[in-house]
């Protein structure tokens, strides 16, 4: 009997540890959500469409989504629509740099 009642007490401590480490991993995934999940906000931006995109005149808006779609479109194979819009934007970018310039 002795011999049981010390295995679930030592079994107790490492529950009590294991649920620790459970909260601890809880705190740490929630710190990183923000980082690896996408805010509501971007999500909202990549749902735009190529017209709304190259109609808006906030050059790091623009620049921004360039950046973002072209880390993720390393992997796509010859995706040419993909393409097409990055570089719209990027001339739209140029567009706006132009007329900035023009009018400074």
């Amino acid at each position: 009997m002795l011999n049981l009642s010390a295995r679930m007490v030592a079994l107790q401590k490492e529950i009590r540890a294991m649920n620790a480490e459970l909260t601890d991993l809880g705190a740490t995934l929630a710190q990183l959500s923000g980082v690896v999940e996408p805010s509501p906000a971007e999500e909202a931006a990549a749902m735009a469409t190529p017209s709304q995109w190259l109609a808006r005149r906030n050059a790091e808006r623009i620049n921004s989504e360039v950046m973002r779609r072209s880390s993720t479109d390393i992997d796509a194979d010859n995706d040419t629509d993909s393409d097409t819009e990055v570089d719209l934007m990027i001339d739209r970018l140029h567009t706006l740099c132009d007329h900035q310039q023009g009018s400074a």
